[in-house]
């Protein structure tokens, strides 16, 4: 089955401690939830345009790199955006919201390390390149009001620990049709 790795076109993160900053060009993303610090959301964005044509998504798995060790972060939530957003502009005052449930939960405890979603993103990334859901990217918030920080790597920090979707497909079938003579 043919594999491919899509990085993040856009990735960013949200402070409500510095509501009015941007921080589309940070080496890192933070996720935070602390009445001292603020709170602090991730956000990425997939394309999926380098997904060929008349594809079948199989499976889709995201995998983050812990910059540091993660402090109470065992209940940061994945949720679909509900409106677009750019790397350069997004802002904690205007922020997207989150749309439908769920996708994954992520428990960041260990730093220096790869973690992955798991196949858990199948459906989402099949959505996007069928056009069947916005493809507003994704938000990682942590879930609990219980106090918890840590660093990802994010794209800029350049390609050894970047943020990826690892994607695999196969031709869409589209049913067989006999013909007797």
């Amino acid at each position: 089955m043919p594999q491919l790795t899509i990085y993040p076109s856009d990735d960013s993160y949200t402070d409500s401690g510095a509501a009015t900053t941007n921080y589309g060009t940070n080496a890192s993303l933070r996720i935070e939830n602390s009445a001292l610090n603020g709170y602090k959301n991730m956000f990425l964005k997939f394309s999926t345009a380098t997904i060929p044509a008349g594809q079948k998504i199989n499976s889709a798995i995201l995998y983050l790199y812990v910059k540091d060790e993660a402090a109470n972060l065992t209940d940061c939530q994945v949720k679909l955006c509900d409106a677009d957003w750019a790397e350069g502009t997004i802002l904690y005052n205007g922020q997207p919201g989150v749309s439908g449930g769920t996708i994954h939960t992520f428990a960041f405890t260990t730093g220096n390390d790869w973690t992955n979603s798991g196949n858990v993103f199948a459906t989402t990334v099949s959505n996007w390149y069928k056009g069947i859901t916005n493809n507003y990217g994704i938000t990682i918030r942590k879930a609990s009001q219980q106090t918890g920080a840590g660093n990802l790597y994010s794209k800029e920090q350049g390609t050894t620990y970047d943020p990826y979707l690892l994607v695999t497909y196969e031709p869409e079938q589209h049913g067989f049709f006999f013909f007797m003579t």
